[in-house]
């Protein structure tokens, strides 16, 4: 069968899709490039066959995604570009409050009026205007949604990596595509926005999210709101953490799943209150738009709601509905009024997945009719429901793999089984939200239903930490063979649904194929890279840190002044560079204020096996030791304390020696490991004062410490390390080369000898 076969409005919508998020990343040139070669095509094949056939709607289609592409990333983007480094007074409307404190705020708004100069010191006013920015406030804003305000600002670019995080690729799917800076201390409110259909559905869903909380609490509370509101803000980032292992964040996230759950239940009630065809229809296609609505119309129910909507009138016509036309057209319809859906994760996941069911769902019934149907009922009823369900949620795990090697580090091989097993349970939950709604009113009843609603989702919350904890489940996607067998597998896929096949299980050979071969090519390389033992020394500026690997154990030894930005970096590298995903050590050499938060933070959205603390010295480090046990103790994360008094130098895996000296307030820190035949020894700033002599194989000069008097001269070693600018007079200059795996801008990995 050839999946395409007769359906040659959907070859032209994928042909629109594809060739758009391709030429998203085309330069002016390569675009108008693109633009020409279709128009040509198009005029070339139109002359030919002088007729419009189904290759001439695929040009028509590429036609227009060049278009599109053009005029909406070299026009309306670079418009809004063009104003970087603009300074003045600035007037906007704020859409959305991401966070707020005494200290800091976030928030997207929309620009409407500008007055100041640009970035040449040129005078500019303008009003009328429509950008979208990302507002960041060294205050608190004191506005919410609806609200204008005044402020003088200064439009940025956005990061790609501001404080660990790619506020770049996040705000382009949320179409923000600069950054504001406040400089003003302040900003005024002066007014508000009209009324519009947007704050109309502020306006419901913070109602509903009050009525929720009058029932419910904690985390049953954050689920509530996420999988019926869309607002995952009060969920733990521990819990989001064990979702997004188990490969269950769409499930928080509002989609077509959550769609057709509330309206398959509400269109179930109507037909048992025999309301005719027509009326179950139009009523159905409203609360979908409500809902829509409601939920702040995210790309990934938007194009749910599309695609239902589609297949609701075609039903209502009576004409033929095929799912696989109406998918690509709600894409292609998306894509037209919103370009930046290509870059939110929800909607390719959504698109992704939902074309994994399709393609796969005609062979389970086409299968049920030949094979199942003439078995008993037990047979029959196992296949329904268990069977069936299953290869439909592996099909759609499958299909989403190219989007989850693009944008996560790691896929869970057990996705399937959790999928099938939190399904019915994140379903039932789902139902029961808008019920809390209306029973909230109610007494007994409203309560009645908390209680449930609270058991299920203590059940949903105990169950993903469980299954997170499988560490086998979890594969590693940063391998250097995984992009190669990524490619392969789209490019069989693709081929596959072209050419039409007797027997349907070829279409599971590419997937089979991509399994057998990363398990077979991951053990060759973990056995190969087992081999050695690696230290990876990190530094930037005065912070500095070292990533250990042994025996397939992962240690962050953080010496540094907490900056999160920092700490998460290194976690970061130590994932990539050593192919796991969790911390089994964290070693705590230096007690800030700073580290507090940021401790808090990694441990929530990181896996920690255990955290060794060095000893407090005096108050102040006990008052942070105290509350750093306390977020241990909370967390039910096991912990010891070192003491360098009761270690003996040369028997300990791990060393350390950190002294305060009269003239500063800081720690002097050194860390020394050993192994069997090499040692490392870390060095900080004016180590030399504490220990004037040092012996090692290997020897890494830090940047951490008070400011030294005089540089640590006193030192045997076979290789030393100088990532930190202060030494780059002989930066890199004097190691072993051939332990070298990997070195950057102050990232150097080292393979020892075990």
């Amino acid at each position: 069968m050839s999946f395409f076969e007769k359906r040659p409005l959907c070859v032209s919508f994928a042909a629109f899709i594809a060739l758009f998020i391709i030429s998203a990343g085309f330069n002016y040139t390569l675009k108008i490039i693109a633009l020409c070669a279709t128009v040509l095509a198009f005029l070339i094949v139109l002359a030919v066959k002088r007729k419009i056939n189904a290759l001439c709607g695929v040009l028509i289609a590429c036609c227009a995604a060049s278009l599109l592409s053009l005029f909406y990333f070299n026009v309306i983007v670079s418009g809004d570009e063009s104003y970087i480094g603009f300074h003045g007074r600035i007037f906007a409307e704020i859409d959305k409050v991401s966070y707020s404190s005494d200290f800091a705020s976030y928030a997207v708004v929309t620009v409407t009026k500008l007055d100041g100069t640009d970035a040449e010191g040129e005078p500019l006013s303008k009003d009328g205007l429509n950008i979208r920015a990302k507002l960041n406030c060294s205050y608190n804003i004191g506005a919410k949604r609806g609200d204008v305000i005044e402020f003088e600002g200064t439009f940025t670019a956005l990061s790609d990596d501001e404080d660990g995080f790619d506020e770049k690729r996040y705000y382009k799917s949320l179409s923000v595509f600069v950054g504001i800076d406040s400089t003003s201390g302040y900003a005024s409110v002066v007014g508000k926005a009209g009324w519009s259909l947007s704050s109309f559905f502020v306006s419901v869903n913070e109602f509903c999210s009050g009525r929720l909380s009058t029932l419910l609490s904690g985390g049953a509370l954050g689920i509530a709101k996420a999988i019926f509101l869309g607002d995952k803000s009060g969920l733990p980032r521990s819990f989001l953490r064990d979702f997004r292992r188990i490969g269950l964040s769409h499930m928080l996230a509002v989609s077509g799943l959550h769609l057709s759950v509330l309206l398959g239940g509400i269109y179930r009630i109507l037909k048992r209150l025999y309301v005719s065809l027509k009326a179950r229809t139009v009523i159905i296609i409203l609360i979908c738009l409500f809902y829509m609505g409601l939920t702040g119309a995210p790309p990934s129910i938007v194009r749910s709601g599309i695609m239902f909507i589609i297949l609701s009138l075609a039903e209502l016509s009576f004409r033929f509905n095929d799912p696989v036309t109406s998918l690509f057209t709600a894409g292609a319809l998306m894509i037209l009024f919103n370009p930046s859906a290509i870059f939110d994760t929800g909607f390719l996941l959504s698109f992704t997945a939902t074309f994994g069911i399709l393609a796969v769902s005609p062979k389970i019934q086409k299968y049920r009719e030949k094979s199942i149907e003439k078995r008993g009922a037990f047979i029959r009823s196992l296949y329904d429901h268990i069977l069936s369900p299953a290869v439909i949620t592996f099909s759609a795990v499958a299909f989403t793999l190219p989007v989850s090697v693009a944008f996560f580090g790691s896929i869970y091989i057990l996705s399937p089984l959790t999928n099938f097993l939190f399904s019915p349970v994140i379903s039932i939950s789902l139902l029961i939200s808008p019920m809390l709604v209306l029973a909230s009113y109610i007494p007994f009843v409203g309560p009645f239903l908390a209680f449930v609603f609270s058991k299920l989702s203590a059940l949903i919350i105990y169950s993903s930490a469980g299954f997170a904890g499988i560490d086998i489940g979890n594969l590693p996607l940063n391998y250097p063979f995984v992009g190669y067998l990524t490619i392969g597998v789209v490019a069989c896929t693709a081929i596959l649904l072209f050419i039409k096949l007797k027997n349907e299980m070829w279409y599971t050979v590419p997937f089979a194929v991509f399994i057998a071969a990363y398990l077979i090519l991951r053990s060759v390389f973990l056995g190969s890279f087992d081999r050695y033992s690696y230290v990876a020394c990190i530094n930037d500026s005065k912070n500095d840190a070292i990533c250990v690997y042994d025996e397939g154990k992962t240690t962050l030894i953080d010496i540094s002044s907490g900056k999160r930005s920092f700490v998460e970096n290194c976690a970061d590298l130590l994932g990539e560079s050593f192919y796991r995903d969790r911390i089994d050590r964290f070693v705590v050499t230096h007690y800030h204020s700073a580290f507090v938060k940021t401790f808090d933070r990694l441990t929530d959205e990181r896996y920690v096996g255990s955290v060794l603390f060095v000893f407090p010295e005096n108050d102040t480090e006990n008052a942070y030791f105290e509350t750093l046990l306390s977020i241990c103790e909370k967390k039910g994360l096991s912990y010891s304390v070192y003491d360098a008094a009761l270690e003996n130098e040369a028997s300990s895996e791990i060393y350390i020696l950190r002294s305060y000296i009269k003239r500063s307030t800081h720690p002097v820190t050194g860390v020394r490991l050993n192994s069997e035949k090499q040692s490392f020894q870390y060095v900080g700033k004016s180590y030399g004062e504490i220990c004037p002599k040092v012996e090692a194989d290997i020897v890494f000069f830090g940047s951490h410490g008070p400011v030294e008097k005089e540089k640590l001269t006193d030192y045997s070693c076979k290789a030393a390390v100088y990532p930190n600018v202060e030494y780059s007079r002989i930066r890199l200059g004097s190691y072993d080369e051939s332990m070298v795996i990997s070195d950057g801008d102050g990232f150097i990995i080292l393979r020892i000898k075990k």
